[in-house]
């Protein structure tokens, strides 16, 4: 019998083949990919396999998943149920946000994509602790439902590295350095904590998850945040319809077991038609939309339903955006009265802060901007959203060199205008006779000049192209599009404004018989401004073809 430091060499020599030698096999969290299909780890060493052709239990699955101590067993699945039954344990009395839970459970199961936080506030007695522990039993149960906001970043990266699913409870304020940590969870960028024991070793984790936070307020008010949230407010139980805790848990407990079937018999649908998906609208959550149009369809709701959903709680959180924004709700005061503003850094934080005690804003406060380059910085953090508001904002430099900004307010009725103006996206002109340029109008020559790719940056100081509050830092794919208008019809950069915050793309305005241009020539512009425009447009005429019609 050797002795125990022999067998503690063989082990660690054992070991060093294992990790040097052996097959590398990643494990996940819950759920993960193989060979086309999601496998699903029911806890206790069995796991479902979910594909185009529905879903099986499997005795003894491949080598995938980690377990951790305070993961619980999930309970066995069964056909036939239906998402709708879970409609009956939630305070959600709006329908379109009962769609939204029910597409969040079943994207919830798609491994590694960037996946909305869950974000619920309301009064006592809500049912807001209540739903976090619902979701939590189906997608990942455990012991620990729910936790307490966490003292540093070293135990939110602990919990988020052992679970699928990642709640906080009851928060009355969100730190900055965890506001960023969900951000960066959401979206699967880059976490890291110091080694135990170790001055200069760090442990980097890249982990998508889902995460989720409720509070009596709103807790969440930084815009980056804020456009990657789900947002749901609840209102206070009337007495009458409160139940006993363990009645509906006893309840839940019966019906759990048909609500992760319909899950899965989703999932399956929704992975046979994600292929197809070609959503109309892309939120900044550009993935979880796509797979919520697939998980829509799947659900018999079609995805239009969904888009329409997501879109009003996006239009919230871009509300919530604004109203935590000191800069914004001044800008949005000032321009009550002014329709347009263009002046230096320092001209607008004077501007602003004269009327902000009218606005309801604390200039005192330590959201507002000490000097004209922190104002810079505030209005980039929300400039997206004010575009959304119908506020476009120009940050840039003159020809001398000198910073400038300019406020523009575009009314309501610009946007009618260029919806009525323009014909639907990629319609072509009517044939007989038209050209552009000297070639024929044909499907190939409309796609080569209505529909060119085009590399827009996304508002980093310095880059060139149009910037038009595309939001975000890396670098966009967006499809330009030309909308062709009547003769004798005229739009002003303002409707082009509107128009691509309606689209999501750059949209480029043309009348029949004036000039079409190289897309990838007007790129490499700076950005452009409203005084930009007649210097454009004797650009154009300098640099472009001319383009025949014929009505």
């Amino acid at each position: 019998m050797p002795s125990d430091e022999k067998m503690r060499r063989y082990l660690r020599v054992l070991e060093g083949r294992a990790c040097f030698e052996g097959e590398s096999i990643v494990l996940h969290v819950r759920v993960g990919w193989l060979d086309g299909a999601i496998y699903y780890d029911l806890g206790d060493w069995r796991a479902v396999r979910i594909t185009t052709d529905g879903w099986e239990i499997v005795k003894e699955p491949p080598i995938l998943f980690r377990h951790f101590p305070h993961q619980a067993p999930q309970v066995e699945p069964q056909k036939g149920g239906s998402l709708e039954e879970f409609d009956r344990f939630i305070n959600i009395p709006s329908s379109a946000n009962r769609l939204l839970i029910r597409i969040y459970l079943v994207t919830a199961l798609v491994p590694d994509i960037p996946r909305p936080i869950l974000v619920l506030h309301g009064d006592q007695g809500s049912g807001k602790s209540l739903l976090l522990r619902l979701l939590k039993r189906l997608i990942d149960p455990s012991i620990l439902e729910t936790a307490s906001p966490p003292d540093s970043l070293r135990e939110f990266v602990q919990l988020a590295s052992h679970h699928l699913v990642a709640y906080l409870d009851n928060l009355t304020g969100l730190p900055d350095w965890l506001s960023d940590a969900f951000s960066r969870l959401s979206t699967g960028e880059g976490l890291s904590k110091r080694m135990l024991y170790t001055d200069d070793d760090d442990i980097v984790y890249v982990l998508k998850r889902l995460g989720g936070i409720n509070g009596i307020n709103l807790v969440v008010s930084k815009p980056d945040i804020l456009d990657r949230c789900l947002i749901f407010g609840l209102e206070r139980i009337p007495e009458e319809q409160r139940r006993p805790e363990r009645r509906i848990w006893a309840d839940f407990d019966e019906a759990r077991p048909r609500l992760l079937g319909a899950m899965f018999d989703a999932l399956s649908g929704a992975i046979r038609e994600f292929p197809t998906v070609n959503a109309k609208y892309l939120s900044r959550m550009a993935d979880f939309t796509e797979w919520g149009c697939a998980a829509a369809r799947a659900l018999g709701y079609g995805e239009e339903a969904f888009l329409a959903a997501y879109k009003e709680n996006i239009d919230e959180q871009n509300e919530a955006a604004l109203e935590s924004s000191a800069v914004a709700v001044a800008v949005r005061y000032f321009l009550v009265d002014n329709q347009s503003w263009e002046g230096t850094p320092s001209e607008l934080l004077k501007a602003l802060g004269a009327i902000a005690e009218k606005a309801g804003v604390d200039i005192h406060s330590r959201l507002w901007p000490k000097d004209a380059k922190w104002l810079g910085r505030r209005l980039r953090e929300v400039k997206p959203n004010l575009m959304q508001d119908g506020i476009a904002i120009h940050l840039g430099k003159g020809t001398g060199g000198e910073r400038y900004m300019a406020l523009q307010s575009i009314p309501e009725n610009d946007a009618n205008l260029a919806a009525d103006a323009a014909p639907d996206i990629g319609s072509k002109p009517a044939q007989g006779g038209n050209s552009w340029g000297n070639k024929p109008c044909d499907d190939t020559n409309f796609a080569t000049y209505c529909q060119i790719e085009g590399q827009i940056r996304s508002g980093e100081s310095g880059n060139s192209g149009i910037k038009l509050g595309v939001s975000g830092r890396e670098e966009k794919q967006l499809r330009a599009r030309v909308f062709v208008l009547p003769c004798g019809q005229r739009i002003s950069y303002e409707e082009a404004v509107v128009v691509w915050k309606r689209e999501g793309a750059p949209v480029i305005h043309l009348r029949p018989g004036e000039n079409c241009f190289d897309l990838e020539q007007l790129l490499s512009l700076n950005e452009i401004r409203p005084s930009h425009l007649d210097a454009i447009a004797k650009w154009l005429e300098q640099h472009a073809c001319r383009a025949k019609h014929t009505e």
